[in-house]
């Protein structure tokens, strides 16, 4: 498929090519049409028009200028030149056709401009690699806004601009040299794609940033700390093996990145303190996979029985029964403060010792044997016979 307007070939489903789109003398918005045309939406449907939703989420309509144009042309062929539509169209084929025309002068002024640069060119020690010609163009798009500009003017200004441009890429070039020169030769190849990625390659080269030796001996630095680390992370991870322990769960270790990225402690020390912590890991995700199993309401990550167990300092038959204590307790306490919540919210607490020590409360406190409103009624009654 190719651009309604300009035939150029599509990569997408869209009718008119990004270039077109950008042009606001080609393409018009259909809220543009009708501000400046005064056509309606019913006018552009009864014509066989070209149209393409706007992209970046906007909802709007776009048209070719020109078929909008000739349409509008069309529709007031016969219209008094009062007619708000007729003096509309007239209007703005005026506006088109000075855009136009200022256009085609612009585009001749860039050819000429374009032309006059190339025939200075060889004053100047420009050497026209793709990237300098494209900086040219740039720097030709830049400065042809006005077509009244002086043509030779405009192309030494240009010239200039490309000049610097051309002498700072050209001292870039020779810094890129240099660096690359002493990374070649001191560099394991392995390492020479990071040296290329480090900050301080790309300060030095394209900001002068730094001092050659400085810049160099900074990625050095950070390859030497590089191969410490890929050494002291291959003999770690062969000791691990030998050993039995996950490599992939070992890398999680607090230990284990200590020693790798700083050299802290002994490859025999960091076995030992990772498969203990490995251990007291194991422990700690078997016992709360029973507690999150049993669907006990609350938090007990910090219990103490999961704290004794983990820590190994408890079988796991005794942490269970610890446990079911503690769910029971739980259970205790919150009866427990229901009948707080109840003698405090009915001014009880002269009798507060009484109602709690009453067997039936410490029986619900206990076993729950009945439902909370129950106990309050119960109490009630019984706070009867206390008072009389």
């Amino acid at each position: 498929m190719s651009c309604f307007n300009c035939k150029s070939k599509l990569q997408t489903d869209i009718k008119i090519c990004l270039q077109c789109r950008a042009d606001d003398t080609t393409v018009i918005r259909f809220r543009d049409i009708v501000k400046k045309y005064k056509l309606t939406q019913t006018e552009l449907n009864n014509e066989n028009l070209c149209r393409d939703p706007c992209l970046n989420y906007d909802t709007d309509i776009i048209y070719l200028v020109s078929e909008v144009e000739a349409l509008a042309k069309k529709l007031t062929e016969n219209l008094d030149a009062t007619h708000v539509k007729k003096k509309a169209y007239l209007k703005q084929k005026a506006i088109n056709d000075k855009t136009k025309e200022d256009k085609i002068k612009i585009n001749n002024m860039k050819i000429k401009i374009r032309q006059t640069c190339m025939d200075l060119l060889p004053k100047y020690d420009i050497k026209m690699f793709p990237e300098v010609k494209e900086h040219l163009n740039k720097l030709i798009e830049s400065y042809c806004k006005d077509f009244n500009s002086s043509e030779f003017g405009t192309a030494i200004k240009i010239l200039d601009d490309l000049n610097k441009f051309y002498t700072l890429k050209k001292k870039a070039d020779d810094r890129k040299n240099d660096l690359d020169n002493l990374i070649k030769n001191n560099i394991n190849p392995g390492y020479i794609s990071f040296a290329r990625n480090h900050p301080i390659y790309n300060d030095y080269i394209r900001h002068n940033k730094y001092s050659l030796n400085y810049s160099f001996e900074f990625i050095q630095k950070d390859i030497n700390n590089m191969e410490k680390v890929n050494l002291r992370k291959k003999a770690l991870k062969e000791e691990l093996i030998k050993s039995g322990i996950d490599v992939k769960a070992a890398k999680s270790s607090q230990l284990y990145k200590n020693y790798v990225t700083g050299g802290q402690g002994t490859i025999v020390n960091i076995i030992s303190n990772i498969g203990t912590e490995m251990e007291i890991e194991k422990r700690r995700t078997e016992i709360m996979n029973i507690v999150n199993n049993k669907k006990a309401k609350g938090n007990y990550k910090n219990s103490k029985f999961v704290i004794d167990y983990t820590c190994g300092n408890i079988t796991l038959e005794v942490a269970l029964e610890l446990f079911e204590k503690e769910i029971c307790d739980r259970k205790c306490d919150k009866r427990r403060s229901k009948i707080d919540k109840f003698i405090n919210k009915n001014s009880l607490r002269l009798y507060r010792q009484q109602l709690i020590a009453y067997p039936e409360c410490q029986k619900y406190i206990k076993e729950g044997h009945v439902n909370v409103d129950v106990m309050k009624v119960v109490l009630m009654e019984y706070l009867d016979v206390i008072v009389v």
